[in-house]
């Protein structure tokens, strides 16, 4: 990849970037010690790994997460530690958004059926930021948990009635934009990276 498409993957990542912050923040149901429902925040996540590939899309994603982490410190005020601070910060932000930067390595086995590919790749990028929430729910959030309510249950339900949503919005705003920039855009042949050439 030579300085100008660099320079363009970075314009593309600042801007799509942005735009998850921007749909992050347009939530319509938000959870107490973190977690929304926001439509559509991270399809732009998943579209920038899907054209520029997993380097790219991981770096996007941990830059997010850094924003978010950022943008959520009273979060960090709910847990008590220097090791459940970092665990927070590693699991519920920069692995759990990272992760989005894996959709093209998802997507890739699905070449000859791309919608499918996007879809899946958006959805397992959401079950991988699930999982992310679930072990730290376990681990770090337990001690919320009401009473006489297993802990694994506890995240279960706390991460999964924000989780699901978004993996379905992100689902079907992945798979919307991609089909559209493909009929627009035609893409001649993949990258080793899983990305797109753009």
């Amino acid at each position: 990849m030579n300085n100008r498409n660099n320079i363009q993957a970075l314009a593309e990542g600042a801007i799509l970037i942005a735009l998850s912050v921007v749909l992050s923040m347009i939530a319509i149901f938000k959870m107490p010690m973190g977690g929304t429902v926001a439509p559509f925040a991270m399809a732009p996540l998943v579209i920038f790994a899907l054209r520029r590939g997993a380097g790219w899309g991981v770096g996007a994603g941990l830059t997010y997460g850094i924003v978010q982490a950022l943008l959520g410190l009273e979060n960090f005020s709910y847990v008590i530690g220097i090791a459940a601070i970092v665990g927070v910060a590693l699991l519920d932000y920069l692995i759990a958004f990272g992760a989005y930067g894996l959709a093209p390595i998802i997507a890739k086995p699905f070449s000859k059926n791309k919608v499918l590919g996007y879809g899946i790749a958006a959805f397992v990028c959401g079950a991988l930021q699930f999982l992310c929430s679930f072990i730290s729910g376990i681990i770090i959030w337990g001690g919320w948990a009401p009473e006489d309510t297993p802990v694994w249950l506890y995240s279960l339900t706390y991460n999964g009635s924000y989780a699901l949503p978004n993996a379905i919005l992100t689902v079907i705003g992945t798979v919307a934009v991609m089909t559209l920039l493909d009929k627009v855009f035609p893409v001649k042949n993949n990258r080793k990276d899983g990305g797109i050439e753009v």
